[in-house]
């Protein structure tokens, strides 16, 4: 497998964790506990494995970028977040475009 096929799917299985994470209640569930850090040791291997032909700092960034942009989507999807949400979410949606081309004007 490619090291990038490696780094998405350890960026896969990083949504997975915090999805999990969020099921587990405060690691009181049994199950969701075991998924959560099942998905997590599966994660940080892929991750590793990525990172013997992608530069650490690479790595590191697409496979947060995954794992937050996943697991933000999986959270307004699956989990029927609430309408309050959702309004916060578009309210602030103006401020996190401004907050990413600034970083992008930054690393120019």
């Amino acid at each position: 497998m490619s090291s990038w096929m490696n780094l998405f799917t350890a960026g896969g299985f990083e949504i997975v964790w915090a999805t999990s994470m969020k099921y587990s209640e405060g690691m009181s569930r049994r199950f969701s506990t075991g998924v959560m850090y099942g998905a997590g040791i599966i994660s940080f291997y892929f991750l590793s494995v990525a990172v013997e032909s992608i530069p650490v700092g690479t790595a590191c960034a697409v496979w947060a970028g995954i794992g937050a942009i996943g697991t933000a989507i999986q959270r307004i999807g699956s989990l029927a977040a609430t309408a309050k949400y959702r309004s916060c979410a578009r309210r602030n949606r103006w401020s996190a475009y401004l907050l990413a081309w600034s970083a992008y004007l930054l690393a120019e």
